[in-house]
């Protein structure tokens, strides 16, 4: 719950700050550079503490050794291809407006990412509960919401990646 606040007020502040700076007319190249690519940063450090937690979870000190499920190494993968998803959508995204041509096609750009993870965030503590009383992995939610994640933000990147192209091809004809 605790990281789920924090993703939600973060996400807050970085959505405001640039709205701000541009209603205030105080926005610039560097500050818009600078706020890019710390999302980048900040989007990897979330998917890499989620990779980590399960890898982790099951880590025995007495013995030594991590002990990793076929589950939640499947869930590494999914979060890896998150990781490829969000860093395609945004390259993808620079790329074309570095050659002239924008669009901001796709289903999950960063406000939507940042939206789910931090309310599923919140909510977590209360479907652990009721995951726990059907004597269910508490981790079952938070997998099929990577996996949907993960499915969505890279067809959206690659919807992205034809919607450049096809304006680019147009553009040369």
């Amino acid at each position: 719950a605790f990281a789920g606040w924090m993703l939600v007020i973060s996400g807050t502040l970085d959505m405001l700050d640039g709205r701000l700076a541009r209603e205030t007319g105080t926005s610039t190249k560097a500050g818009a550079f600078f706020d890019s690519c710390s999302d980048r940063y900040s989007d990897t450090f979330v998917f890499i503490g989620i990779g980590i937690y399960f890898l982790s979870k099951n880590f025995s000190a007495a013995e030594g050794h991590f002990i990793v499920s076929l589950i939640d190494y499947s869930t590494l993968i999914v979060v890896l291809f998150l990781m490829l998803g969000t860093a395609s959508m945004s390259y993808v995204k620079a790329r074309g407006e570095a050659i002239g041509v924008t669009t901001k096609s796709g289903l999950m750009q960063r406000t939507e990412r940042v939206m789910m993870l931090s309310l599923y965030s919140v909510l977590d503590p209360f479907i652990r509960v009721i995951l726990e009383r059907y004597r269910l992995n508490q981790d079952y939610c938070l997998i099929l919401l990577l996996i949907i994640m993960a499915i969505l933000i890279n067809i959206s990147a690659i919807m992205r990646m034809a919607d450049i192209f096809k304006l680019i091809r147009n553009s040369e004809r």
